[in-house]
């Protein structure tokens, strides 16, 4: 499960994120829960907005700086790293 706190500015950010418009775009297919100890892995994202909370920091920028691309999907099961990236996985 990771925690995501959305900043504003890059500089403070653990991982730059580029939200993919359509699923085929997407490195990381995340499912947004709201109960944090349900599930587990990088796929299952509870958005806080309490920044000492977060278990990671994301910005939001464009997909050429990005670390990876995400796209939310409306059920757990669609859930996953679809192409994974290395240096992310696991982290957030």
């Amino acid at each position: 499960m990771a925690i995501i706190f959305q900043t504003q500015q890059l500089g403070e950010a653990d991982f730059q994120v580029w939200m993919a418009p359509t699923i085929a775009l997407a490195d990381l297919w995340v499912y947004a829960e709201e109960d944090r100890f349900l599930m587990r892995g990088d796929q299952y994202w509870v958005i806080t907005q309490n920044r000492n909370a977060a278990t990671s920091l994301i910005y939001f920028g464009h997909r050429g700086a990005a670390d990876f691309s995400m796209i939310f999907v409306p059920e757990w099961g669609m859930a996953g790293w679809k192409r994974p990236v290395p240096h992310v996985m696991g982290k957030l």
